[in-house]
């Protein structure tokens, strides 16, 4: 189902960004100033946003360009993203069997030790493309999540017969 998804968010990522160049993101969408931030067009130059033009007034505090208000609610959704996407992974993790040889199982450890830095990478990502991709990865994430969940309880409860 993973692979499923790329196609459909190659279409939103062309998409976003049509829509943004064209100026038809610029509406805000919850604490997000807008959907084609922090990004935008024409050159959508990854995190430039974050890393560079910042100003210092006097002695204080450095100021990024976008403004310290601005700035923050842009990475608010990457944070939660994040944190969303570990609880995901934990989810679906099997658990680990206690018949497996010792071979299968430093396999799985090394496994699950390269996925534990996946959900970072998917925020470091999320902090590269339109505010609206990050929304789309953001409710994937919690789809997921609940349905995982709720498939988990459902098989808790009633445990299929197996003979």
């Amino acid at each position: 189902i993973s692979f499923a998804q790329i196609p459909v968010f190659l279409g939103l990522y062309r998409g976003i960004r049509l829509l943004a160049s064209d100026g038809a993101l610029e509406e805000p969408f919850l604490w997000i100033p807008n959907l084609q931030g922090p990004v935008s067009p024409p050159d959508y130059n990854g995190l430039q946003w974050l890393t560079q033009g910042w100003t210092s007034v006097g002695e204080g505090l450095p100021t990024p360009q976008l403004g310290w208000e601005t700035t923050i609610a842009f990475l608010i959704m990457p944070v939660i993203l994040v944190l969303l996407q570990s609880a995901t992974m934990q989810a679906l993790q099997p658990p680990v069997d206690d018949s497996s040889s010792d071979e299968e199982k430093k396999s799985m450890e090394s496994t699950q030790g390269v996925l534990r830095f996946l959900p970072l990478l998917i925020g470091f990502f999320s902090l590269q493309v339109p505010a609206g991709l990050t929304i789309y990865w953001l409710s994937s994430n919690l789809f997921t999540l609940t349905q995982s969940l709720s498939v988990k309880a459902y098989f808790a409860a009633n445990p299929p017969k197996v003979e």
